[in-house]
């Protein structure tokens, strides 16, 4: 019998910030008046329509208080 270690991929960047948002009961347009990012790019984003930039991902970690990074 042959036994396969299964390895659980972690969730994108994008994922895990839409699990926090849910988790806390923020709303999207929320984070779109703090961060002054538009509500159709933050939808993008959070999608994967679009990349992440590093520099949008620091506005949503310095308005959520949190450190995701992109791998």
């Amino acid at each position: 019998l042959l036994t396969m270690a299964v390895t659980k991929k972690k969730p994108s960047v994008q994922k895990q910030i839409l699990q926090y948002l849910d988790d806390r009961g923020i709303k999207q347009m929320w984070l779109v008046k703090k961060s002054g990012i538009s509500q159709p790019h933050i939808s993008n984003i959070l999608s994967e329509r679009v990349l992440l930039t590093q520099e949008n991902l620091d506005k949503i970690n310095s308005v959520l208080g949190t450190d995701f990074t992109m791998e």
